[in-house]
C-alpha cells in the first residue's frame, strides 16, 4: 500500500501481524496508515507496528496509533510499537502518549 511517499507492508505470521511503515506519516497520508492498520485488529491477536523507516510523524499519525491502542484494549489484543526513531519518540513523549503504549 502506498500514498504520498508513504508505503506500508504487512507480514503475517500465524495470528500475529507486523505492519512496516516507510516514510514520514503526515496529516495528508495518515489515512493510508489508518486503512492498513485498523483491519488488522479483526483477525490477529498481536499487532506490531514497525516504525524503523519513519523519520517523523504528525498528529495525524499519532491519532492512528491511538486508535489502534484503543482497539487493542477493547478487543483484548496486544499492540507493540517497534524501532521508533528519536524524532517520533519525541512526538509521542510530548503528546503524553508514550507512557501508555508498549514501545520497544
Amino acid at each position: 500500500m502506498s500514498n504520498q511517499n508513504l508505503t506500508i507492508d504487512k507480514l503475517q505470521e500465524g495470528d500475529n501481524i507486523t505492519i512496516s511503515v516507510n516514510g514520514a506519516v503526515t496529516f495528508s497520508n495518515a489515512n493510508t496508515f489508518r486503512d492498513a492498520l485498523i483491519p488488522c485488529f479483526e483477525e490477529n491477536k498481536h499487532i506490531n507496528i514497525d516504525l524503523a523507516k519513519v523519520p517523523s510523524m504528525s498528529s495525524g499519525g499519532i491519532r492512528v496509533i491511538l486508535k489502534g491502542y484503543q482497539l487493542s484494549k477493547s478487543k483484548g489484543k496486544t499492540m507493540t510499537i517497534l524501532n521508533v526513531s528519536e524524532s517520533v519518540m519525541h512526538t509521542l513523549t510530548i503528546s503524553g502518549f508514550a507512557n501508555q503504549l508498549t514501545i520497544i
